[in-house]
């Protein structure tokens, strides 16, 4: 039985395959429930360059050889998951016509280095909106500062003009009640949602959730680009956060710090605490042996560059916008001039140097070098080089200040203070949750981190992360899995990122001839994959709970106010004892092995 409504869904990167599956399996209960759904996907039209060829490490300037295994993959994974699928499907090539092309090659032969930014198709400034993906990965603050991002910028700016004028005819012949997207930021992506909001369509926009444990289980279904940084302005999630956890929520979000501590995660750009003693963290660090220790977060700001060009970015004070990484990195070091009896450790997010799942040096990271080259004798630097994880920056420190870093939560979770600068600028959790500081005035700074150092550690501050945790990890998330209860017998222990021993690697390995190595690993994989969807669990546990979330969209409110499903009925007591005995168990994993007793933590 069908609802009469009509989801058009964009699923352009097959070979994205743990996404993929995601959206394969809401797709598929969508039609399960009798409503009409139809994938577009791409049969290789975009393989110039693409989010799935980026993630396989091919460059714009990459042989057709090299591209052509990729877009067979995309092909394969498509053409499996439609074998299984509830819903129609459609090639995105069929649609690029010869007039589609001539009319792209057109537009393309008039963009310069320094038009670029002015360019507005059908109402829609595609060229600017077409950065987003080039701006991150090479972390430029222009799309013209280098010959290869360039290069790639181009390739995007095609590729989203490809789909922009393809869409008329494709809707046209759908005509789709809604449009379904996964990360709408995505160059062609966010063609298919400008497209659709010109004509009034509702949009449905999906990320895979946060949570570490099983985070392709999990989706976001929110309305607009923002949502997610809308969410400490949400009524409905601020009342949630006077809900104590439930048993469930307890469990899921300790796992969920587990893997945040053991730093093995691709998507956790800390790594496993070093093993350290206090005492050694702080001569690496070059702090003093029993002065207190207030960590200051220095973000990466080649994201939210990124975002305001592409008017991602949600401006809670218009008149005065948002602290930069130089303001406040200011702010700070004068703050440490006033306070020369605690030592300040300036610590450099991961993401301006290469790191685990990135391999530029940020261009931000000379700025912020020379921003801090004149510190006081009481401020040091802690670079990635030193390979301290921020757990170990976290186990000397008695506070911390941030402007806009996720990693303040870290610290709340294991009940350290944290000083907020600039309240606006926040959006990964409520700046309430700990003192906070106006933009520039140096002595309220200073005065907030003095009251932070008084209030001292607290189970408090705990409490209030594992709410906001519960809240944004699965009160409001979609679970396509089963969470886990405090009856559980796994566990999640800290743990190395090395390879495993048994893994085909080593001498005999390179014996293979490379081009026969490839050939297996691709068919191994494509077993894999096809076993993997036969052995998937039926919807019935969520579906349910997915359309509710899908039709309560609401793409007219700037201010995300999403469905509140709290996981089970929590009880202030029982939250209080799991916490106590929670957050010591953290912290026990954290110093294990020290006999110093020098840490802030190890004193509570």
């Amino acid at each position: 039985m069908t609802t009469g409504q009509r989801y058009l869904w964009l699923g352009l990167e097959a070979g994205l395959w743990p996404s993929y599956v995601l959206e394969h399996r809401l797709a598929n209960a969508l039609g399960e429930a009798g409503r009409e759904v139809t994938m577009i996907e791409c049969q290789g039209v975009l393989k110039n360059q693409c989010p799935v060829m980026t993630a396989n490490h091919i460059l714009v300037s990459a042989t057709p050889g090299s591209r052509g295994p990729i877009c067979g993959d995309c092909r394969h994974n498509a053409s499996l998951t439609q074998s299984r699928s509830c819903y129609a499907s459609l090639s995105l090539d069929a649609y690029v016509t010869d007039a589609v092309s001539a009319d792209v090659a057109d537009i393309m032969s008039k963009v310069t280095a320094t038009n670029w930014s002015e360019l507005i198709v059908d109402g829609i400034p595609v060229g600017r909106y077409a950065t987003y993906l080039t701006m991150l990965h090479h972390k430029l603050p222009d799309v013209t500062s280098s010959a290869e991002a360039w290069a790639e910028y181009l390739a995007d700016l095609k590729n989203a003009l490809l789909v922009l004028k393809s869409l008329p005819a494709i809707f046209e012949e759908e005509k789709p009640t809604h449009a379904v997207v996964y990360n709408p930021l995505y160059p062609t992506h966010r063609m298919f949602v400008e497209f659709a909001r010109a004509r009034g369509i509702q949009i449905v926009s999906l990320s895979a959730g946060s949570y570490l444990p099983s985070r392709y289980d999990t989706a976001f279904v929110f309305p607009r680009i923002e949502s997610s940084q809308t969410m400490v302005d949400s009524s409905r999630i601020r009342a949630s956060l006077e809900s104590p956890c439930s048993d469930i929520e307890l469990r899921a979000v300790s796992l969920h710090l587990a893997e945040l501590i053991a730093g093995a995660d691709p998507w956790v750009y800390s790594t496993l605490p070093s093993g350290m003693g206090a005492a050694e963290i702080r001569k690496t660090l070059g702090v003093r042996p029993e002065t207190p220790v207030v960590t200051v977060l220095v973000s990466s700001p080649d994201e939210t560059r990124s975002s305001i060009l592409v008017g991602a970015e949600y401006v809670r004070d218009a008149e005065s916008g948002f602290s930069d990484i130089a303001e406040f990195i200011d702010q700070a070091v004068a703050a440490a001039r006033q306070l020369p009896q605690i030592d300040f450790v300036f610590r450099l997010h991961p993401r301006l140097l290469p790191n685990k799942r990135e391999r530029v040096t940020s261009p931000d990271l000379l700025a912020i070098e020379g921003a801090l080259a004149s510190l006081p004798e009481n401020a040091v630097i802690n670079a990635p080089a030193q390979r301290l994880s921020l757990y170990d920056t976290i186990r000397i420190s008695s506070a911390a200040i941030n402007q806009s870093s996720s990693a303040g939560l870290e610290f709340l979770a294991l009940g350290i203070p944290v000083v907020q600068y600039d309240a606006a600028r926040q959006n990964a959790y409520p700046p309430s949750f700990g003192e906070c500081a106006s933009r520039n005035d140096v002595a309220g700074l200073t005065e907030a981190i003095q009251s932070a150092l008084d209030s001292g550690w607290s189970i408090e501050n705990s409490r209030k992360a594992f709410r906001w945790l519960a809240t944004i990890l699965l009160r409001v998330t979609l679970h396509l899995a089963p969470l886990p209860s405090l009856d559980d017998q796994v566990e999640t222990e800290a743990r190395a990122n090395v390879p495993h021993q048994n893994s085909p690697s080593g001498a005999w390995r390179q014996m293979i001839p490379s081009g026969f190595r490839e050939k297996a690993s691709r068919m191994l994989a494509r077993r894999s994959r096809r076993a993997m969807l036969g052995s998937l669990p039926d919807s019935s546990g969520w579906v349910e709970e997915w359309i509710a979330r899908i039709d309560a969209v609401d793409n007219e409110s700037v201010i995300w106010e999403p469905i509140i499903l709290p996981r089970g009925s929590g009880k202030l007591d029982t939250e209080s004892e799991f916490l106590e005995a929670q957050v010591l168990e953290f912290i026990r994993r954290i110093t294990a092995g020290d006999s110093d007793g020098a840490g802030v933590l190890e004193r509570h």
